[in-house]
């Protein structure tokens, strides 16, 4: 059986609490070494603590996931196993229908067919952040390319992608000139849009995988919850991976561990003030934070809003921002996956998917200064109001085999059901567009109350 991540969740779903303070065992229990050769990652990790101390979780996260020969989505190789789909380790929404990336190219071509935007932006753009096999991407080009007037006037697509093999992967996916398709390590690398030229991005599934940092109130003991950072009266305190020291005479149950930081450092008091909710929460709060969700969310404000220097009062792009999470920070989401499953985050460095909640309020002010946010709502709402049921509707009329017809109408199913295993109430859909100061409200980010009179 394939599942998403979005159905795991709520196999957690108590530990996700804002402020829970309480030991969550699943989550602190060791897990037992089978005694094997260690990992790559966890080799490279062994000899780093070893040599230097402890890491922060952010590290530990990065190197698992990025490190640029063994990391999980960079060590993918022709004949290695493919991570994505009900063969690999997790499924995502562009995977199970088309239509997904349909209404998700919808919007961003009304964004750019306002009337002021349009008048002044002739081309467009296309930028997605960890683009996978390029899916998502592929099915806006099939999209836009029923209207000639679009397609030609899109410039080029930009993708951020560490991933030699997925680049190769990606280009051979995408049905778009070649010469047109452009990959880069970081958003930084992206070049600037030209002057008449508006900006998409698409950030689906992206910010769950950044680093996220974890701080703890130094009187908890190294065996309390450890996917946290917690407040108390003297300043947060980071937690680390350390070494598992071995016990005379027998082996380890695992080679690292979490602890917590014998003192209050420069780079704790920095993450405590990337929000000031945090300074108001209660003492012996824990929260996660992503330093890099903070910097990559300012940057795609300042891609499709404007910078300080920007006069402009017209959007130069619009941004979907696809994700599970909630506008909230998060205790206890920092888990693994592996084979549709959740893990421990010591299992097999490397070879898991490493995952956190994403606090889309920290998104908002991250890109509050230079762009304007909408919702979040969630994707069921989402894809509702797009119209994914019309589109459905015109599917089938061109569907005549039965058990085809079924696949359908559950797929869609799926990325709208609010219950049991569906996507459509975990994942969040945020907007980004415009300048901070705008007031026109943008569809399908209306408060329900203000639908009511609104066509159908």
């Amino acid at each position: 059986m394939n599942i998403s991540k979005s159905c795991l969740l709520r196999l957690t779903r108590k530990n996700q609490l804002h402020f829970q303070t309480k030991t969550v065992s699943c989550i602190n229990r060791c897990i037992h070494h089978d005694g094997g050769r260690m990992t790559p990652i966890e080799k490279i990790v062994f000899d780093s603590i070893k040599a230097s101390g402890p890491i922060p979780v952010s590290t530990y996260m990065q190197l698992c996931l990025s490190h640029p020969e063994e990391g999980y989505y960079t060590k993918m190789r022709e004949g290695t196993k493919d991570i994505f789909g009900k063969n690999g380790d997790f499924i995502t929404s562009p995977e199970i229908s088309q239509v997904f990336g349909e209404m998700i190219s919808l919007w961003l071509l009304s964004m750019w067919n306002q009337p002021d935007v349009n008048g002044q932006f002739t081309t467009f753009r296309v930028l997605e952040l960890g683009p996978g096999r390029g899916t998502m991407i592929s099915d806006l080009v099939h999209t836009y390319s029923n209207w000639p007037s679009v397609i030609n006037a899109m410039t080029g697509i930009h993708l951020v992608e560490t991933s030699s093999f997925m680049r190769l992967l990606q280009a051979k996916n995408i049905q778009f000139p070649k010469d047109k398709l452009h990959w880069y390590d970081s958003i930084e690398d992206i070049p600037p849009a030209a002057d008449n030229e508006f900006t998409m991005v698409i950030a689906h599934e992206f910010f769950d995988a950044l680093p996220i940092s974890i701080l703890q109130e130094g009187r908890y003991s190294n065996h309390s919850l450890i996917t946290t950072l917690v407040k108390n009266p003297n300043g947060y305190r980071e937690i680390l991976v350390d070494l598992v020291e071995k016990p005379v005479g027998q082996s380890p149950q695992q080679n690292l561990k979490f602890v917590v930081s014998q003192e209050q450092t420069l780079r704790s008091e920095f993450l405590a003030r990337l929000s000031n909710r945090y300074s108001n929460l209660p003492d012996g709060t824990r929260i996660e934070v992503s330093a890099a969700a903070w910097r990559i969310a300012h940057k795609i404000g300042e891609i499709v809003g404007r910078s300080k220097q920007d006069t402009s009062e017209i959007p130069k792009g619009a941004a979907l921002v696809i994700d599970y999470g909630d506008e909230h920070v998060f205790n206890g989401s920092f888990r693994a996956f592996k084979k549709h499953g959740i893990t421990n985050v010591f299992d097999q460095p490397g070879y898991c998917d490493l995952t956190a909640n994403v606090d889309f309020t920290l998104l908002k002010e991250a890109a509050r200064d230079v762009a304007k946010t909408y919702g979040t709502i969630d994707q069921a709402t989402f894809l509702t109001r797009m119209g994914i049921s019309l589109r459905l509707e015109r599917m089938l009329q061109h569907v005549t085999d039965h058990a085809r017809r079924l696949e359908l109408q559950k797929a869609v199913g799926r990325l709208i059901d609010t219950s049991g295993q569906g996507m459509g109430g975990v994942y969040k859909v945020m907007g980004i567009s415009g300048w901070p100061e705008r007031k026109e409200e943008v569809w399908p980010f209306i408060p329900l109350e203000k639908t009511e009179n609104r066509p159908q």
